[in-house]
């Protein structure tokens, strides 16, 4: 097994995979990181789309302060 190929795969996960990821072929490790980057995109947009519906029930002059405590 060459360890670089699980690369995609940490870099998706921010941390080493679990030592068992290891026995997949390249294929399902492709496989795998595609539906963590699809996973990922998902949980952005569904997470800007609940603050962006927040911060329609505050007053417009707190939706900045707000949004940058939130957002960073």
């Amino acid at each position: 097994m060459r360890a670089d190929r699980l690369q995609p795969l940490r870099d998706a996960l921010g941390d080493d995979p679990p030592a068992g990821v290891g026995a997949l072929s390249d294929d399902e490790l492709a496989d795998l990181v595609a539906a963590l980057d699809e996973a990922d995109t998902a949980q952005t947009a569904a997470l800007d789309d609940a603050i962006g519906h927040t911060l329609r029930f505050l007053p417009w002059p707190l939706n900045g302060i707000v949004k940058r405590i939130l957002i960073g």
